[in-house]
């Protein structure tokens, strides 16, 4: 439903208004990275993050982990965390 939303701005603010603003990028930004870090979220709770490690095999550990350091990455970038 976002990315309806987001195009439809988008869409108006290019071809009706034709005033794309730097509110708008952002905009655009802040979906693109919301979107990523959902994915890697899902593919990482679909591979093992938040199990025990018990539970996991090897590859579904390394999966897991590899799917999380994009989230962790947007996540540090956001809060301007180093």
């Amino acid at each position: 439903m976002a990315w309806v939303v987001v195009a439809l701005r988008m869409y108006v603010r290019t071809f009706v208004v034709k005033a794309f603003g730097w509110d708008d990028g952002w905009m655009l930004f802040a979906q693109l990275m919301h979107t990523m870090n959902s994915i890697c979220a899902i593919g990482g709770a679909l591979t093992g993050t938040g199990r025990l490690m018990k539970d996991l095999t090897p590859r579904s550990m390394e999966m897991a982990l590899r799917v999380n350091k994009p989230v962790q990455s947007v996540h540090s970038v956001a809060w301007g965390n180093d």
